[in-house]
């Protein structure tokens, strides 16, 4: 699990408001290695060092677009048949 941890070494950028911004990459790298890790949310975050609640977030969001594109993918499926 060094991956996301390596990447933490990286100079953040932050927004207006002093949130750090993090690129889509990372933000599913590290969504990856929660996958693998078999590790509880609040633990995970805590292990790489971001809030529970942006964790919870980033997994809420990739779902919604997984259903999204899984929608799409049937709709082309049906005007195929």
């Amino acid at each position: 699990m060094s991956g996301a941890t390596e990447q933490a070494e990286q100079i953040l950028s932050r927004d207006t408001q002093g949130r750090v911004l993090t690129p889509r990459e990372r933000r599913e790298s590290i969504l990856e290695e929660y996958d693998k890790s078999g590790m509880s949310a609040v633990k995970f975050a805590q292990y790489v060092g971001i809030k529970y609640s942006t964790l919870a977030y980033w997994v809420q969001s990739r779902r919604e677009r997984q259903r999204k594109q899984s929608k799409r993918h049937a709709r082309r499926l049906a005007v195929i048949c």
